[in-house]
C-alpha cells in the first residue's frame, strides 16, 4: 500500500486545518497520495476569486495571505482542496460541514482533529469563561465531530492531544484537562470498537503551533526560545503521524526528549556513558549519578556526560531541578531546557533556590546560567557580594571586638 496506508484519491478532513499544525500533516499527506483535503477552520478563507490579488480585496492580514498561499502550495502538490468555515463545538455548524464533504466526495477516509485553543494563567485567576474557551474545541468539539461522521467508518480517526496531558505544566489545568480528554476518549472508542482511533500527545512543533505563536515577554521569552528549537521538525512530525495511523495503539507520545513521566511506555532513555579520563579532576572525582527512584524517571540521554554535585551547594540545586522535573541523577553540566524544563518551571526553580539560599538571582540571570553548575555559581557570587556588604557594615563592630580590655574601661 502506500505510506501510512493512505488511499490515491482519498478523502481527509482537518479540524484546525488552517492552523499550523494542521496544515503541515496536510501537506504530508498531500506529499504522499494525490488526496481530497478538507481544511476547516473558524474563520476560513476568502472567495478563490480573491486570492489572485488579496491586498485588492482589502484582504491584508498577514495570517490570511499565509493560509492562502499554503493551500496554493497543497494544490500545486496535486490535492484537491476544499476550505470550510465553522466551529468545530458547535454540532450544528459541524453537520452542514461533513454534509458539504459528503456531498462533494462522497465517503470521508481519515479525519484528524487538530483544532484547540492555548490555555494559561494561575488557577486561581482562571474564569469559567476562559477555561471553556481552552475546553470547547476538545470537548464539545470532539463529539460534535463524532457526531456528524456517523455513520462513516474512516480508516483512521487521529486526536491531536498534548504532552501537557501526562507531563507536569503549570498555568496550563484548562489545557491539560481538555487533552486528558482527548486521550480518554481515544481510549474508549478502541474499546468498544466504533473507530479507529487514536490520540497522539504532541510535544511543542518547532516550526508551527501555539507555543511558535505565543510571545512571551523578556526572560521568558528566551527560555521559549530554547524550548522551541528542541522540538519536533515538521518532517519529524510528518514520519510520525505515517506511522502512527497504522500502529494499533490508541494513545502515543511523540516527544523529542524523555517525558519525565514514570509509567509511559518508551520514555526510559539509556543512563550516561562512563566519564572520560580527561575531565576536569573535580568532576573525576565526583561521585557517579544516581540511578532512576521510584517515583522519578531516569536522566536521558542528553549532549552531556553525567557530572554528579560536587558540593552542598550543587546537591541542594540538583535536587530542586529533580522534584521540579521529575527526574533522578541530574548532572551540573545538564542543561535545564535540554532537561524539560520551560519557563514556569524555570520560574519555580529560582523561587525555591532564592529561598534556599536566601539570594536574589535574576530570572534573566538564570537563562545564562540554566545548568546547576553555572546556577551554583551565580549562587556564590550573590552570596559573596551579602557577605562583603556586611563584612563593611559590621566593621566598627570588629574592631571594638579586637581591643582590650584597658582599652575599653579606657574608653
Amino acid at each position: 500500500g502506500t505510506p501510512g496506508d493512505l488511499r490515491d484519491g482519498g478523502v481527509y478532513l482537518i479540524t484546525g486545518g488552517l492552523g499550523g499544525i494542521g496544515l503541515a500533516l496536510a501537506k504530508g499527506i498531500a506529499s504522499e497520495v494525490r488526496a481530497n483535503l478538507v481544511l476547516l477552520g473558524r474563520s476560513g478563507l476568502p472567495p478563490r476569486s480573491q486570492w489572485h490579488d488579496l491586498p485588492a480585496w482589502g484582504v491584508t492580514d498577514e495570517i490570511t495571505r499565509k493560509r492562502v498561499a499554503e493551500v496554493q502550495a497543497l494544490e500545486a502538490l496535486g490535492a484537491d482542496v476544499m476550505a470550510v468555515a465553522a466551529d468545530v463545538s458547535d454540532a450544528d455548524q459541524m453537520q452542514r460541514a461533513v454534509d458539504a464533504v459528503r456531498q462533494r466526495h462522497g465517503e470521508i477516509n481519515g479525519v484528524i482533529h487538530a483544532a484547540g485553543v492555548a490555555g494559561g494563567g494561575v488557577i486561581h485567576l482562571k474564569t469559567r469563561e476562559a477555561a471553556h474557551q481552552v475546553l470547547a474545541p476538545k470537548v464539545q468539539g470532539t463529539w460534535a465531530l463524532l457526531d456528524a461522521l456517523a455513520g462513516s467508518e474512516p480508516d483512521f480517526i487521529l486526536l491531536c492531544s498534548s504532552l501537557t496531558a501526562i507531563t507536569e505544566m503549570p498555568g496550563q489545568i484548562d489545557y491539560t484537562a481538555a487533552n486528558a480528554y482527548l486521550d480518554a476518549v481515544a481510549q474508549y472508542l478502541r474499546q468498544t470498537g466504533a473507530a479507529s482511533a487514536v490520540s497522539v500527545n504532541w510535544d511543542i512543533w518547532r516550526e508551527s503551533g501555539m507555543a511558535v505563536d505565543a510571545i512571551l515577554p523578556g526572560a521568558l521569552e528566551a527560555i521559549r526560545r530554547d524550548r522551541i528549537s528542541a522540538g519536533i521538525s515538521a518532517a519529524e512530525g510528518v514520519d510520525a503521524f505515517l506511522r502512527i495511523i497504522t500502529s494499533g495503539y490508541s494513545q502515543i507520545v511523540v516527544s523529542t526528549q524523555s517525558t519525565g513521566s514514570p509509567g509511559v511506555d518508551g520514555a526510559v532513555a539509556p543512563t550516561a556513558e562512563p566519564q572520560r579520563d580527561d575531565q576536569e579532576s573535580d568532576d573525576r572525582d565526583a561521585t557517579p549519578c544516581e540511578t532512576a527512584s521510584t517515583d522519578r524517571h531516569v536522566r536521558p540521554a542528553l549532549s552531556t556526560e553525567c557530572v554528579a554535585p560536587r558540593d552542598d551547594i550543587e546537591r541542594a540545586i540538583a535536587k530542586i531541578w529533580g522534584d521540579l522535573l521529575g527526574i533522578s541523577g541530574v548532572g551540573v553540566h545538564d542543561g535545564f531546557v535540554e532537561l524539560g524544563g520551560h519557563s514556569l518551571l524555570a520560574i519555580q526553580v529560582l523561587e525555591r533556590v532564592n529561598a534556599e539560599f536566601e539570594v536574589e538571582v535574576a530570572l534573566s540571570d538564570f537563562i545564562g546560567s540554566a545548568t546547576i553548575d553555572l546556577l551554583a555559581q551565580q549562587v556564590r557570587a550573590t552570596r559573596s557580594e551579602s557577605v562583603d556588604e556586611s563584612a563593611r557594615l559590621a566593621g566598627p563592630m570588629e574592631i571594638i571586638e579586637q581591643l582590650s580590655d584597658e582599652d575599653v574601661q579606657r574608653l
